[in-house]
């Protein structure tokens, strides 16, 4: 009897064995794990009808293997090679290009036992070598792992795609004004235009293959189509490009935003960007506030001064002001010489002034000013405070820390960019905004220079000052580290450092002794995500901002990782069964040994 025991025991161990063994087979030959089945069964090879690769010209290609497997020849594979030095100069930007990039479609031919396909190199295709860089199975949706590479014989070898120096918006025709520094107001049936200038030094920009789109945003946050697509058209003897539409009556209220679709040379380098649009450069449907403001009683409220501190009184007076404008403007012309000048807003009056369309807030002195939209603020009392720090070496204003305060809180960085103000620098080149950080470092902001004023536009608030433009080698005392000592007792400008190799432009830090130290330090990322590298030239400043552009598009495999095979079998815990059982019946024996003995 305990034979027969043991001997259905050994059976359902050797079912559990069996079964769990079966399992592991069938997951190393699933169709969700194509690349492991490929490395089974032998290489993949790549064969080209020819060797000799010239422009507008077909080549046949096959894929070939041993012993392919089944789910593979169903298949069909989507092969695509790029350009290698298009690929290392452009890639994870918003460039493309026709002539840099081929991919081809093969199907499995049960004659030559082959994947085959025609692959068509383009008509003005980069010379050079051209490597693989997706072979993906298209009815499976996963990827092959293939290397494979050749060389395109052309006297083709331009890989940089047209320079976007600037763009703007006009209500009305465009009459070669400057560049747009100020947001644009439209209404229904106004005329819009827009002006890209756009450069390409090599082989010039097409002038057939500029083109955008326009969406309205209204307040409900829905989008509408404003116009499809607008072909710009080149305004002769210049750079730029200039199309118009009138606004729809549909476009009630909100904005209206850019959407840049193609930027392209005469050799097929392009540039695309769908979210180009610049904060400042915005345009908003519905009146400006000098029109919404028209018949508005000028109010110039009371300036406290106590010691060097100019505190704005915003009283029962001020409370009617506000009531009434659309957009606050406070700029004190005696206040230049104070230390600081500060702005106190209740919560009460920060609900009122968000309950109007588009307000703002400008307040500053004759020297220096900042403007913000008030939906930067969020509904509590808050103070908005300018503070003079000094002068630096060389610079053409003086520095100023720039802060708004809420809830007793430091708001470091907002949605949308405030636009900072200097007045009355004179007798300048290219001045330009520079961001003054906590270890002295300068990095330039987005900057504009006219009529003796120079703007500046950021989401971050921190210490700021004009310097003219500064660059690698220049000769400006920031960056030779001149040992004057800054105004109001503020610390020398240090000598330029470097950080990673990199010469940095430097100057030491400009903080009064009686600066309170702030408890929401900026976030470093944060600071630098909006700053221009000091090297970059002005003429590429719109170029170099940062537009929360994609590093490239990840695959759906990077995206969602890959899915795993399925090995789950339950015949493992007929195994673990089985030696339970094996185990009990060792000691059952052992204990009718033991009797037996006795007996």
């Amino acid at each position: 009897m305990l034979k027969k025991y043991l001997s259905f025991l050994l059976v359902i161990m050797l079912i559990g064995i069996i079964g769990g063994t079966n399992i592991e087979v069938t997951a190393a030959s699933s169709a969700g794990d194509t690349e492991q089945v490929l490395d089974e069964q032998g290489d993949l090879q790549i064969e080209l009808s020819s060797n000799k690769i010239k422009p507008n010209q077909e080549i046949e290609i096959s894929l070939t293997g041993k012993e392919l497997p089944e789910e593979l020849l169903s298949n069909r594979i989507n092969i695509e090679y790029e350009n290698t030095a298009w690929l290392e100069k452009n890639e994870g930007t918003h460039a493309y290009s026709g002539n840099a990039r081929v991919d081809v479609y093969l199907k499995y031919n049960e004659e030559s036992k082959k994947f085959e396909g025609t692959m068509f190199i383009p008509e003005k295709a980069l010379s050079g070598e051209w490597k693989l860089t997706r072979a993906h199975l298209v009815y499976s949706d996963s990827d092959l792992s293939l290397k494979h590479s050749f060389n395109v014989e052309s006297e083709f070898t331009d890989i940089t795609p047209p320079e976007i120096k600037d763009f703007s918006f006009y209500n009305g025709t465009y009459q070669n004004q400057a560049y747009q520094s100020e947001p644009v107001y439209v209404q229904a049936g106004d005329t819009l235009t827009t002006v890209i200038d756009a450069y390409d030094e090599n082989f010039g920009t097409d002038p057939y293959a500029v083109s955008v789109s326009l969406n309205n945003t209204d307040e409900d946050g829905d989008t509408h189509m404003v116009a499809d697509s607008i072909s710009l058209k080149n305004i002769p003897g210049t750079t730029k490009f200039s199309g118009s539409i009138t606004i729809p009556d549909t476009v009630k209220s909100g904005d209206i935003g850019l959407r840049l679709w193609s930027v392209e040379d005469n050799t097929g380098n392009g540039v695309y960007d769908p979210s180009l649009i610049q904060e400042y450069k915005k345009i908003h449907v519905g009146k400006s506030p000098a029109e919404q403001n028209e018949g508005e009683v000028d109010y110039q409220p009371e300036l406290n001064i106590e010691g060097k501190i100019g505190k704005v009184n915003t009283d029962a007076a001020f409370d009617s002001y506000i009531e009434n404008a659309t957009n606050i403007s406070l700029q004190f012309s005696d206040a230049y010489e104070l230390d600081a000048i500060e702005l106190p807003l209740s919560k009460k009056q920060i609900q009122t002034l968000k309950n109007k369309n588009n307000a703002s807030i400008t307040f500053g002195n004759e020297k220096v000013s900042l403007s913000t939209p008030v939906s930067n603020l969020e509904e509590k009392d808050t103070v908005i405070k300018i503070a003079r720090q000094g002068t630096l070496q060389k610079s053409l204003t003086d520095v100023f820390d720039f802060e708004i305060v809420q809830n007793g809180k430091l708001l470091s960085n907002f949605q949308e960019k405030v636009t900072l103000h200097f007045s009355g620098v004179t007798d300048a080149e290219k001045p330009f905004v520079y961001y003054l950080d906590d270890k002295g470092n300068l990095s330039e902001i987005e900057s504009k220079y006219e009529n003796d004023s120079v703007y500046g536009y950021t989401n971050h608030f921190s210490k700021y000052v004009v310097f003219e433009k500064l660059s690698d080698g220049s000769e400006s005392g920031a960056e030779n580290g001149d040992t004057d000592k800054v105004d109001s007792g503020n610390a020398p400008v240090n000598a330029g450092s470097t950080n990673n190799g990199n010469k940095t432009d430097t100057a030491d830090n400009v903080n009064s002794e009686n600066e309170k130290s702030k408890a929401d330090n900026v976030n470093s990322d944060s600071e630098m995500s909006n700053a221009v590298e000091v090297k970059d030239s002005p003429d590429n400043v719109l170029n170099n901002m940062e537009h929360n552009k994609p590093e490239g598009t990840s695959s759906k495999e990077e995206n969602e990782g890959k899915r795993l095979a399925d090995t789950f079998s339950g015949h493992y815990n007929l195994i673990l069964l089985g030696c339970f059982a094996i185990l009990a019946g060792a000691l059952v024996l052992i204990y009718r040994k033991k009797l037996l003995s006795r007996g």
